[in-house]
């Protein structure tokens, strides 16, 4: 049965530690306009995540927003921050919160009043407003795409390659690196290796941008029409054919003839179904805190000869892979597909711990006995990531048997 009514009473599974990487423009300070609660929720992840340097916070109260010009106080608050902080920042992150969608404020009015009472400074509205989340308004995506929207038209463009969507270098071992560079692509360049806003500047120059997540297709669309780049949507998957026709499709657009990539991708196909026999038919549960596309990679992983029984899914309502996810429910009635903040998840299946989860939800919802620590597919592309998913897999149950041990028979299939 696949639970994927929208559940009443819910909750936050705890967030694993992980290292974060901090999207800014170099020269550029975020002001968090909102009501206290909201306001200092943000100020501690800065404080926690080393951007304490780069964010103030107006508050707003009641009486501000019943007066209806607490527009007005935003402006004041740049003019102290422009005598306050040394260099003064020239780009300005105005962040918003849900109130914002229900006051309905007029951002136009409000950016033309800051440009021109600040000449020379830049200024862009940032919604944070999670009661908004669904598949066609995501705020990551304009979250994003505003990261890139001050960047200038480049007179001309060189062999260079925008990485979009990710938050860490791919693995020095990915075969993507070397065949850009074969195919003449080159220097890689990613907003958050940028130190200086010149840097930032230089991605205007890029040939191609190659986008990773879904967060990235506005700010490649916004690259494409702005910019004259084009951009190649290329998420990371666990399928070797998928790979393959990216590769080639990416080798045409740089001027090259599209290769042949059979043999890394039997290779690829050949590692992944070798590690399904070793598993000898072991549940797997994944969930989305391990992959950005769940259904895709339970559908590759299937067609590897896993057995796949649960994918927990988020609350949010915005699907990556929803073809995937309409095959897996219509097809595959043994794969339980969860809400993964469900209460009722908190009882536990008892049986369940007894598989293999990747993604740290599924680990902590089933308590299973072996777990592969997967975050977002950082450190996972092309065929490279296939293999390195397979390594992991196969370290997670090291040393034991894939058996029931205690009653000698096989794990229930």
């Amino acid at each position: 049965m696949n639970k994927t009514e929208a559940p009443g009473l819910s909750y936050h599974l705890p967030e694993p530690d992980r290292a974060h990487t901090i999207l800014r423009i170099p020269g550029s300070h975020t002001l968090y306009v909102g009501p206290l609660s909201c306001c200092r929720r943000h100020a501690l992840y800065a404080i926690e995540f080393g951007d304490k340097n780069n964010v103030s916070c107006l508050y707003i109260t009641e009486a501000d927003v019943v007066s209806g010009h607490y527009e007005n106080l935003v402006g004041d608050a740049v003019e102290e921050l422009l005598i306050a902080l040394s260099p003064a920042p020239h780009i300005f992150f105005i962040a918003v919160f849900c109130i914002d969608d229900f006051l309905g404020t007029d951002e136009t009015a409000m950016l033309s009043n800051l440009h021109t009472r600040f000449p020379g400074r830049r200024f862009v509205v940032e919604h944070i407003d999670p009661v908004a989340l669904n598949e066609n308004h995501i705020m990551d995506k304009r979250k994003y795409v505003g990261m890139y929207s001050f960047i200038e038209p480049a007179a001309r463009h060189d062999n260079g390659i925008n990485f979009l969507g990710r938050f860490s270098p791919l693995d020095t071992d990915c075969e993507f690196l070397d065949l850009l560079k074969s195919w003449g692509g080159g220097p890689v360049r990613e907003l958050y290796t940028c130190k200086t806003y010149e840097q930032y500047q230089e991605l205007s120059k890029s040939r191609l941008a190659v986008v990773f997540r879904f967060i990235g297709e506005s700010s490649a669309k916004y690259m494409r029409d702005t910019l004259g780049i084009p951009c190649y949507i290329f998420p990371a998957s666990y399928d070797a054919n998928f790979i393959a026709a990216g590769y080639g499709d990416i080798a045409e657009m740089l001027g090259q003839p599209r290769g042949d990539f059979s043999i890394q991708a039997e290779k690829a196909v050949t590692d992944a179904r070798h590690t399904a026999r070793l598993l000898d038919g072991l549940p797997v549960a994944i969930d989305n805190d391990g992959f950005l596309s769940p259904y895709s990679t339970a559908r590759a992983l299937m067609g590897y000869g896993f057995n796949i029984r649960y994918i927990f899914r988020s609350r949010h309502f915005f699907f990556t892979d929803f073809e995937a996810f309409q095959y897996l429910s219509e097809h595959c009635p043994e794969v339980e597909i969860i809400w993964n903040d469900d209460y009722s998840n908190l009882h536990g299946c008892p049986e369940a711990c007894e598989c293999l989860a990747i993604g740290a939800y599924a680990q902590r919802l089933l308590k299973a006995k072996y777990f592969v620590d997967i975050w977002h597919d950082e450190g996972f592309f092309g065929f490279h990531g296939i293999h390195r998913l397979m390594s992991s897999i196969r370290e997670a149950v090291k040393g034991v048997s894939v058996r029931d041990t205690r009653e000698g028979k096989p794990w229930d299939s």
